[in-house]
């Protein structure tokens, strides 16, 4: 990709799947560091863990409300 993100931030709320999951992704692969915050733990660490894989900057949060 082109890095138009590069040296950004991003939160991605509901980045454990679906929609959230793919733009997590892709921000990451554009080079920001992304923040993944939703309520299931599970695939949350797995989209960060995808990122991390992928040579991108990712951490999760779970959401506990």
């Amino acid at each position: 990709m082109t890095g138009r993100l590069q040296n950004v931030a991003a939160v991605v709320t509901g980045g454990a799947g679906g929609i959230g999951r793919a733009t997590a992704r892709l921000f990451a692969l554009e080079g920001a560091k992304v923040y993944i915050v939703d309520t299931k733990a599970q695939e949350g660490m797995e989209t960060a863990a995808l990122i991390s894989e992928a040579g991108g900057s990712a951490v999760f949060s779970q959401d506990t409300r």
